[in-house]
């Protein structure tokens, strides 16, 4: 007689999963609310600001719905300019905060030979694209939005500048890990880092809700890579101490308040 109480077909077991990413579930309304005025405030809006509205919370309710805790925003086209964004989010500075400042060498094209360049600086998805800047479970007295915190860069090492002398696991890797193991389990979804165009979006968002924006530690931006500058190895670190938005530099040595972000997309293909 057969056994009738099983399946008869296997079900899936979520495998054990590397990323360590904070459940919950943001709040899409308010999300998709500040979204839609930060895409006004840079021109962005179109003709139909319920269409925008809609769409906006269909998306992020698709992102909400994986279960993991962030921020969602909409990282913007391409043709939108860094240098947009970030003269938008200044345009909503509270009184009293200091203004933008960025380290020219590195962050402003053509300043030196390896500085970011416009197209660097610029690059983005072909089209507007909800995102989620994902949450750490590790609990810090930094910003949840960083990951990898005490772990160096990379292992950069030329003559006496030996970042990670132990050869320990880099916050690059740790990137790398998470967006294989990411995809592999969330069909239909992907995973990045988080970077400074998206950083500049969620300091204007958060500027319009008048909260601040990585209030604590220092986001490092993987994409834009480690230079050489007037003789200096340096890495791209935005950060908003103070409520200033700032674009400066890190030598890439493990830091406490020094980390990575993490952004979850649909997939489009």
């Amino acid at each position: 007689m057969p056994l009738t109480s099983f399946a008869e077909k296997p079900h899936q077991i979520a495998p054990e999963l590397d990323f360590e990413f904070r459940g919950g579930t943001p709040d899409v309304d308010e999300a998709a609310g500040v979204a839609d005025q930060a895409m006004f405030e840079l021109g962005l809006a179109g003709p139909d600001r319920d269409k925008n509205l809609k769409e906006a919370r269909t998306d992020f309710t698709k992102l909400a719905g994986v279960g993991y805790d962030g921020l969602l925003h909409i990282l913007p086209n391409r043709a939108v300019t860094s240098e947009h964004i970030i003269a938008t989010a200044e345009g909503k500075r509270p009184e009293g905060v200091k203004p933008f400042y960025r380290f020219d060498d590195l962050w402003k094209p053509g300043t030196e030979e390896n500085s970011y360049t416009v197209d660097e600086l610029n690059d983005g998805p072909a089209g507007h694209a909800a995102r989620l800047a994902i949450f750490s479970s590790i609990q810090t007295v930094y910003d949840p939005a960083l990951h990898d915190l005490g772990m160096p860069f990379d292992s950069y090492e030329i003559d006496e500048f030996v970042v990670n002398p132990k050869n320990v696991p880099t916050q690059l890797e740790g990137l790398e890990a998470d967006i294989s193991a990411f995809e592999a389990y969330h069909k239909g979804y992907t995973l990045e880092e988080l970077d400074h165009r998206a950083f500049a979006m969620l300091t204007l968002m958060d500027r319009i809700r008048g909260v601040e924006t990585l209030s604590q530690g220092f986001m490092l931006i993987p994409k834009l890579g480690r230079r050489t500058v007037d003789g200096h190895s340096i890495v791209g670190r935005v950060g908003h101490p103070g409520g200033q938005l700032r674009f400066g530099v890190s030598n890439g040595y493990a830091r406490q308040y020094d980390g990575v972000g993490r952004s979850m997309g649909l997939n489009e293909a």
